[in-house]
């Protein structure tokens, strides 16, 4: 299981499947065996224990770890031993190369970073020949490691292996702080930005609590909103708000007439609305303010009048010339399956709820 692990995490990064095939599932072992290009048809046969050969070479202990030094001082590349385990890493040096007999563990052949050529090249060669002069099964582990790479299994002969260390040393002309003080940061600026913004967008001083008259366009008309239903919008639809109040210092009502225009309100819908809010603006006496507004981009005395909270529905009535297709809610053309997402501007501005 380790090694398939290893083929598939190292050799396959990752990519491959891996299938545990078990004598109690057949259906995995017969898969497994079409693998290994059988012919339809043909019979499975496994060799007897006896016939696949004695395991305990495979499953004995490993033999008694030995380090080899590989030098060509003399001239000629000579291989002498330097001690068994448990080994120190100061018997290994940068100028040579060694080779690491593990038994049927594996061989290394280790390369010092000082290594000639010649050394490099025979300590591999040479590691290779240990495997066959000494009888080692041929699965056994040949790797080739280089100074300052080696591996965990490699490390773990040697009884102190240094750690890696790292460097804390401070340049002379570095400049040390006695204390870093924290700087003091004002939060309140943060939020500058938009406070003006909704200033700007707060020019009528009320508090929204007058009275309200909502109109839907169907079909060119204007159909009367049921006051229960104030402040739900149908992002499909138009939508006329006359909103009645008394100003400071006045004895008299003002009018403000929105009209409210969806983000996937037909064009023949926003004109209607236009045109609506004009008459309604002669019926009142021409002395009202007529304000348009988009999905979206609210001013704050319209979201006041519906206590800073608005939800917007996906789905609409169909137009005068636009037939919606989907199914119907109260009158309105509505998709099969709706998503509510609830979104909040700030504390000041609303909770404005839309339909995905």
């Amino acid at each position: 299981m380790e090694f398939a692990r290893k083929i598939k995490d190292e050799e396959k990064q990752g990519r491959a499947t891996m299938i545990l095939a078990t004598p109690d599932d057949p259906r995995l072992r017969e898969k497994f065996y079409d693998q290994l290009n059988r012919e339809e048809g043909e019979p499975v046969t496994i060799r007897s224990a006896e016939e696949g050969g004695d395991d305990e070479m495979a499953e004995q202990a490993p033999r008694e770890i030995t380090l080899y030094r590989v030098c060509d001082e003399s001239g000629a590349v000579e291989i002498t031993p330097v001690g068994n385990a448990p080994l120190d890493h100061g018997h290994l040096d940068s100028d040579d190369a060694f080779i690491l007999d593990m038994g049927n563990s594996g061989v290394y052949a280790w390369i010092g970073k000082g290594a000639t050529q010649q050394e490099r090249s025979q300590a591999f060669s040479h590691a290779q020949k240990f495997i066959n002069d000494k009888g080692y099964p041929s699965w056994t582990p040949l790797c080739r490691v280089v100074e300052g790479a080696e591996d965990n299994l490699f490390m773990s002969v040697f009884s102190n292996w240094p750690r890696p260390t790292v460097s804390r040393q401070v340049s002379k002309s570095a400049v040390i702080p006695e204390k870093i003080k924290d700087p003091e940061i004002d939060l309140s600026g943060l939020f500058k930005k938009q406070r003006e913004e909704e200033g700007k967008d707060d020019d009528i001083k009320d508090d929204g609590t007058g009275k309200l008259k909502i109109w839907r366009v169907e079909k060119f008309e204007l159909e009367e909103v049921d006051e229960s239903t104030h402040g739900i919008f149908w992002d499909g639809d138009s939508y006329i708000v006359l909103y009645t109040y008394v100003q400071q210092g006045r004895n008299h009502e003002s009018y403000i007439i929105y009209f409210w225009l969806g983000s996937h309100s037909s064009t023949d819908e926003k004109g209607a609305a236009a045109l609506h809010a004009t008459r309604i603006d002669s019926e009142v006496g021409w002395d009202s303010q007529m304000v348009r507004v988009v999905q979206g981009k609210e001013p704050l005395h319209f979201l006041r009048c519906f206590g800073r909270r608005i939800t917007i529905l996906q789905g609409g009535v169909d137009s005068g010339f636009t037939k919606r297709s989907e199914g119907q809610e109260n009158g309105h053309s509505v998709p099969k399956a709706r998503m509510f997402h609830i979104k909040v501007y700030s504390r000041v501005r609303t909770n404005y709820r839309g339909v995905l």
